[in-house]
């Protein structure tokens, strides 16, 4: 740090001792300082000899100074600012002179001392400049290596080391030189707060959404312990116990209902197999009439008691089965029922499908009633074409014409012909009717296969979707790694280079730091190409499922 310079009294005082101080800084130069502590003692005994000389000859100007100024004592003593004092005597000024004199005296010692301290430090600077460029100098270090090498022998290979050493350190300092041309030059690198600022931001970004992610991991605990103490509860619970009761007998009885019902198509199918048999041969035997009419009445007797009220036979299967499965607590004449809304609605779709049961097993009953009144019908002309002559011939040799019974009958009685209209349009109707049913199956089938043919394509939309999902998160994770390379890398040559930190305002960062701090970068950066990459593939995938 550099003094101020004294003022002017100093200049006045120190022209006075030039002299000596001149001869002293002689003698100093032409001295040579054999090592630092014989040039600290030296330095000590200069400063405390022209302190105690400059304090004598202080002491001396300033009594000549009170013995001039004696004379005009009775003048008011003026200040800087020129406001006199009256109440201070000569006295006090000359103290006061005193002291100021003995500070100047001072910081001028400490001023030369300064100074002979700095012409130290250049005269040994320059002798060591002056001993580097002569080893440095090839012409007259090879005589000092020639005249040393005569002397010891070691002295050549330790100025091979030093001039080995000093050309890695050229080397370096030219390699830290290119590399901070590169980093003023470059404007990545001159944007370093800039991103280091979006780091910080990465970072507590990275932190927000981990905590997140950790709350929203506690409030998904905390809901599966709801649902799953819900379903203990539930399963503890006499009333869910007792739908579910209700529930199996229902479906018992529906599989009954089903297993009649298929029965009863079965049946139906063999009486329309027999009775166009029966229709295509007019020559069916009445045994065989009579056999079949017997054993479609067996049934009919067997089943007579479940065809009629199935309603409440339905009713009465349920409450026995009910009734063997409840066990009613004594006393408790209500008994609240609290069913879940999902539970009531498969109840109701139970109860649906039993109407539907029962409506269909009504229609079979129906028809087969009618097919039964059919069959009568066929047993009345099979008895008249009994009772009429078996065949009809012309009396004058005329060929023999064979007629049907059943087309003599319709010539001959108009009510026959009438009844055979009416079997037509049962015929129709019976055609309408079987038409309506392929139709159906036809329109259910593809119904299925266009259900099928969605799902299908609704599978490849979700195939190519996780398609797109993993190319995205390979994608990243390649991203990723590659990164990661590229880091190793740069800190290996950091390293290498020394030169393994920023800079910034607030101090160097230390290598941890930076490690982790790429590190969420990058995996920042992985997440966010994922992120973009799926909704690419969504996007792609949103116009295809309105088509559907």
């Amino acid at each position: 740090m550099q003094q101020p310079y004294p003022s002017s009294n100093f200049k006045t005082v120190a022209e006075k001792f030039k002299p000596h101080t001149s001869h002293s800084r002689l003698k100093r130069k032409t001295k040579s300082v054999p090592n630092k502590h014989d040039s600290s003692l030296h330095n000590f005994s200069i400063k405390s000899s022209y302190a105690q000389y400059t304090s004598m000859s202080i002491w001396d100007d300033t009594k000549q100074i009170m013995l001039r100024k004696a004379p005009s004592s009775n003048c008011s003593p003026r200040r800087a600012n020129g406001v006199g004092d009256t109440g201070k005597l000569p006295e006090d000024f000359v103290d006061e002179i005193i002291a100021l004199k003995k500070k100047l005296a001072f910081q001028s010692s400490e001023y030369e001392a300064l100074n002979f301290r700095c012409r130290q430090l250049k005269d040994s600077l320059d002798k060591k400049d002056k001993e580097l460029a002569h080893l440095n100098n090839p012409i007259e270090n090879a005589k000092l290596i020639q005249t040393l090498g005569d002397n010891r022998p070691q002295t050549v290979r330790i100025f091979r080391q030093l001039h080995q050493k000093i050309f890695r350190l050229e080397e370096r300092l030219q390699e830290k030189e290119n590399d901070y041309n590169r980093l003023v030059t470059d404007m990545k690198y001159t944007r370093v707060e800039e991103l280091r600022i979006q780091l910080e931001t990465a970072i507590e970004e990275v932190h927000r959404l981990q905590q997140e992610n950790s709350k929203q991991s506690l409030e998904l605990a905390r809901l599966n312990q709801e649902r799953l103490a819900r379903v203990k509860k539930k399963s503890s619970d006499p009333e869910l116990g007792e739908l579910k009761r209700r529930i199996s007998t229902m479906g018992k009885v529906i599989k009954g209902l089903d297993e009649q019902r298929q029965e009863l198509l079965a049946r139906n199918h063999h009486l329309m197999m027999r009775m166009q048999q029966i229709l295509r041969n007019d020559d069916f035997p009445k045994s065989d009439l009579e056999q079949e009419l017997e054993h479609l009445n067996k049934p009919q007797r067997a089943s007579s008691p479940e065809s009629h009220g199935e309603p409440d036979l339905v009713a009465t299967i349920v409450e026995s089965k009910l009734s063997t499965n409840l066990q009613y607590q004594h006393g408790n004449n209500v008994y609240a029922t609290r069913v879940e809304t999902g539970l009531v609605g498969e109840l109701d779709s139970i109860r649906s499908q039993l109407n539907s049961f029962e409506q269909s097993n009504k229609q079979l009953m129906e028809e087969r009633n009618f097919y039964k009144k059919q069959l009568e019908l066929a047993k009345i002309q099979m008895d008249n074409m009994s009772e009429a002559p078996g065949s009809a011939r012309t009396s004058e040799g005329s060929p023999i014409v064979r007629r049907s019974p059943k087309r003599t009958k319709t010539l001959d009685d108009p009510q026959t012909q009438s009844f055979h209209l009416t079997k037509e349009e049962e015929s129709a109707v019976l055609i309408q009717r079987a038409w309506r049913a392929h139709r159906q199956t036809c329109l259910s089938m593809r119904s299925k296969d266009k259900q099928n043919w969605f799902i299908s394509k609704k599978k490849e939309h979700q195939k190519e979707a996780a398609i797109t999902l993993l190319k995205s998160s390979i994608h990243g994770h390649l991203s990723r790694q590659s990164c990661t390379s590229r880091s190793k890398y740069s800190r290996n040559n950091t390293d290498d280079s020394d030169t393994g930190t920023f800079v910034t305002e607030e101090g160097e960062t230390h290598p941890s730091s930076e490690e982790d701090r790429s590190r969420s970068l990058t995996d920042l950066k992985a997440a966010i190409l994922g992120h973009v990459e799926r909704q690419r593939s969504l996007s792609s995938l949103q116009p295809s499922e309105p088509e559907q």
